[in-house]
C-alpha cells in the first residue's frame, strides 16, 4: 500500500451515511457518522463513571442532531436548536437514535439506560 500524505488523508470523504425513511415526518433524512471530534465531545458528556454511555437528558437528541445532515452534508441542527429537535416525537427520535448508534458502532453493551433504572 502507498504511504498517504496529510492532504490525501484529509481529502477522503470517509464518513458513511444512510438515508432513513421517517414516515411520521413525511419523508426521508440522511444520517451520517459524526466526525471523531464531534463524537469525542458527545461521549465525554454522556459517559458515566463505569465508562458506559448514560442515556439521560438530551443524550438521544444530541446524537441524532450530530448525525442529521442536509443534502450537502452539513449538520441540520446546531447545539442551540437541540430543544426544538427534542420537542419532536420520542418514538421518532428513539428510532433515529438506534440508527445513529449503529452508525457509530455503539452496542447495547456500551449503554446504561439510566432512565430505565431510575
Amino acid at each position: 500500500m502507498a504511504l498517504l500524505s496529510k492532504d490525501a488523508i484529509l481529502s477522503v470523504d470517509d464518513r458513511e451515511s444512510v438515508t432513513v425513511d421517517v414516515e411520521e415526518w413525511g419523508g426521508s433524512v440522511v444520517l451520517r457518522v459524526p466526525s471523531a471530534g464531534q463524537f469525542d465531545g458527545w461521549s465525554s458528556r454522556h459517559t458515566n463513571a463505569e465508562g458506559r454511555f448514560a442515556v439521560t437528558g438530551t443524550t438521544r437528541t444530541e446524537l441524532v442532531a450530530m448525525c442529521l445532515v442536509d443534502a450537502d452534508g452539513n449538520n441540520m441542527f446546531s447545539s442551540k436548536e437541540l430543544e426544538k429537535l427534542g420537542n419532536k416525537s420520542l418514538a421518532v427520535i428513539a428510532d433515529l437514535f438506534i440508527r445513529c448508534k449503529e452508525l457509530c458502532g455503539i452496542t447495547e453493551d456500551d449503554i446504561e439506560d439510566t432512565e430505565k433504572n431510575s
